[in-house]
């Protein structure tokens, strides 16, 4: 039976004869959120908007925000599930920086895993999508300090990089500042509205 892994392996190597994606060193793969993801299910006109971003026709990073189940995470999955990469919520990525710096951090075999691996399997997966920013209303220092790191490196490697939040920009700002809300709002920024789960109709608007 094909693994997770040698799935998106081979799916890397087909979309590479159909898109212009930067596709290099496979690294850092982890299960998204939704692994059953239907491409039929994400409206035409945003696949529009999606493949074009993947064709290099607009600019990332790709923030996405708007109601909780307008299916933000859902899109965030489909590019996973295409190009191989890291699906993760931010306080998950934060806490397991904390708990590597702390040495609380261990691989599955029982190795102990350093904060510079964490950061290496981020830096280097194909896809990042960082999910659920700003889920508390406030952060603590460190929090922000090392949120900003994980979005800082992947500007850094230059890699395709999704950033989605429930909140606008606007209340972003108030909980983690301007700067970090210009950087991953710098590319092209989509708010996507509707509840799926209660059968309402996905409503989006490219903001840039």
């Amino acid at each position: 039976m094909q693994t997770l892994g040698e799935a998106l392996k081979l799916a890397i190597h087909e979309e590479r004869q159909n898109i212009d994606i930067e596709v290099s060193g496979y690294r850092g793969c982890y299960p998204p959120p939704y692994k059953g993801v239907d491409v039929a299910q994400i409206d035409s006109r945003l696949r529009d908007v999606l493949r074009a971003i993947c064709k290099g026709l607009r600019p990332w990073p790709l923030f996405m925000y708007g109601d909780s189940g307008s299916g933000k995470s859902y899109i965030g999955s489909h590019a996973i599930l295409r190009y191989g990469g890291w699906h993760i919520n931010t306080n998950a990525m934060v806490e397991m920086m904390q708990q590597a710096m702390k040495g609380e951090l261990y691989y599955e075999s029982g190795y102990q895993r350093s904060r510079s691996e964490v950061m290496d399997a981020w830096a280097q997966c194909n896809v990042g999508v960082l999910d659920e920013i700003g889920e508390r209303k406030q952060v603590t220092e460190s929090h922000y300090d090392l949120a900003k790191q994980v979005v800082d490196l992947r500007d850094r490697v230059i890699k395709p990089t999704v950033y989605i939040s429930n909140r606008d920009p606007e209340e972003l700002v108030e909980i983690y500042g301007d700067p970090f809300v210009s950087r991953i709002s710098r590319g092209t920024v989509i708010e996507i509205n509707g509840d799926k789960r209660r059968g309402e109709p996905t409503r989006f608007e490219v903001k840039q």
